[in-house]
């Protein structure tokens, strides 16, 4: 991290400040944490999500294709097909839903998204072919 990214504690900004709406929901940034207020079925919820935070869903994604998978050694592909796809399955309703809105807002598709979703399998995979992963929590609902 350069220090021009280094975050200085004592200017970090602590009022709730409005960035984005999408229907119901509503993007908030405190400080350098962002508020995500989302409301309606899980299916709209999703659509909210997914459209106020496209941006950053995808360098998610992103970061861990690139961080976590070695194409050699197993494709992205087969970890949706073993990690994303039995996860999906397993969820229940309204989490399909969920990742339903999410997808139409994204264009990710719903397998990929329970893939991103797993991370924290992605980084023992890694580690398992001797990467020095670290996990720390993307996002907290």
């Amino acid at each position: 991290m350069t220090a021009k990214e280094q975050i200085d504690r004592d200017a970090v900004e602590l009022s709730l400040k409005e960035i984005a709406t999408h229907g119901k929901g509503k993007l908030s940034r405190l400080g350098v944490l962002d508020v995500v207020v989302l409301e309606g079925t899980f299916l709209e919820m999703g659509r909210q999500y997914g459209h106020l935070l496209k941006d950053k869903i995808l360098a998610v994604r992103d970061e861990l294709i690139k961080e976590y998978i070695d194409p050699e050694v197993l494709s992205y592909d087969i970890m949706k097909q073993i990690i994303g796809e039995p996860f999906y399955k397993s969820q229940p309703k309204r989490i399909k839903d969920l990742y339903a809105g999410i997808s139409e807002a994204t264009g990710i598709d719903v397998i990929e998204l329970s893939t991103i979703d797993q991370q924290f399998m992605l980084v023992l995979l890694a580690r398992r072919r001797g990467q020095t992963a670290m996990c720390t929590a993307i996002s907290a609902w």
